[in-house]
């Protein structure tokens, strides 16, 4: 019940904040030179960028893109619930809807062409500190799968890692309260 909620919620939140966006095309320019881009950023350190964003198109296309970073924001949601281990609807709904319209989720719509990839990094923090603290006591191999997801997300973008982060301490500090 409480994962339909915090899914439910982010999709009509999210879809309600970034209608706007999906619908007409702002161009930046990043947007302009990465109109059609590979997202080949291996420079960077993002060499799984191009493999995350593969999911959608090389194109800078903003329902398909739009719709499958909501689907990643709605799926972190659902877990940031599960992590916290929230029952009060009223609380799922407030914290997914924060989640989709958060300022730097906002900003990162703007840069749309890679927003599915970057989406997918927080997912992968989000499942990194969900398999840190899955009920029975320490799994090895829930440590090895964390350790791969916080791996992969500092390879599409080193930013998201910081988020897991900071919600393994939350959620240390909500254990330790």
């Amino acid at each position: 019940k409480e994962w339909k909620i915090a899914f439910f919620s982010a999709v009509i939140v999210g879809f309600l904040v970034h209608a706007y966006k999906f619908t007409n095309y702002f161009p930046n320019h990043d947007g302009l030179f990465n109109f059609w881009s590979t997202q080949n950023m291996v420079a960077s350190g993002r060499w799984f960028l191009a493999p995350a964003c593969a999911l959608s198109s090389c194109f800078d296309l903003p329902w398909m893109i739009g719709v499958l970073s909501i689907l990643f924001l709605a799926l972190t949601g659902v877990l940031i619930a599960e992590i916290f281990e929230m029952k009060n609807p009223c609380l799922i709904v407030l914290s997914s809807s924060l989640l989709v319209s958060f300022p730097a989720v906002t900003e990162t719509m703007f840069f749309e062409f890679t927003a599915d990839g970057y989406m997918l990094a927080m997912l992968l923090g989000t499942m990194a500190v969900y398999l840190t603290r899955m009920p029975g006591g320490f799994h090895w191999k829930n440590s090895i799968a964390a350790a791969v997801c916080v791996c992969l997300t500092c390879a599409i973008y080193q930013a998201y890692v910081s988020f897991a982060f900071i919600l393994a301490v939350c959620y240390l500090m909500c254990e330790l309260l």
